[in-house]
């Protein structure tokens, strides 16, 4: 390979890893959200009954019939929303897509900083941020990632860089969806 054609691969692998790193920093802010739901409504009725004993008394018919059953239903709500967290592993999720995000971003950075060198420092270095690429990229493989995710990985790359797309021919100007296959057609 030409010193050119190692240069545009470091170019393309930092646009995929930054890509990447787009799509786990939605996803751990997708599963931050939940969590926190989840601790507020765990919180909020034994504080919320706690609040209406102290304000009105346990004896109190609007804490007897209204305050307690309304405090019983979010419970339920609450226990099956923790439920759901524990089988679909939301807190190992969450730690897997820091996890890449880092990973993906000091990749990303590292590429791009390749690109910059000499041809002897990008063939000494090469190799060996390829190997932590494909072991990367496996590991995030396996983490189900949409054909939608993807598609917002490679707008937001494309965007970030100012890179045109191979498909639409268009250079992003916002992340908003678009119509396009490769850096279009993705959730909002």
């Amino acid at each position: 390979m030409t010193v050119e054609e190692l240069k545009k691969e470091c170019v393309a692998k930092k646009i995929y890893s930054y890509g990447t790193a787009q799509i786990f920093k939605k996803r751990q802010q997708d599963y931050a959200k939940k969590i926190k739901r989840i601790t507020l409504l765990g919180l909020f009725s034994p504080v919320f009954i706690g609040a209406s004993v102290a304000s009105f008394s346990a004896e109190n018919d609007v804490v007897k019939f209204l305050v307690i059953p309304f405090c019983g239903l979010v419970t339920i709500f609450q226990a099956l929303l923790s439920l759901r967290s524990i089988v679909y592993k939301w807190d190992d999720e969450y730690s897997y897509s820091m996890t890449s995000v880092a990973v993906n971003t000091r990749l990303t950075n590292e590429y791009e900083s390749l690109a910059k060198k000499s041809e002897i420092e990008i063939i000494a270095r090469l190799p060996v941020l390829n190997s932590e690429y494909q072991i990367q990229e496996a590991a995030d493989n396996q983490r189900n990632i949409t054909d939608s995710e993807v598609r917002y990985g490679m707008r937001s790359a494309l965007f970030q860089y100012k890179c045109k797309c191979g498909t639409c021919n268009n250079v992003p100007r916002d992340l908003n969806p678009t119509n396009c296959d490769t850096c279009g057609n993705f959730f909002k």
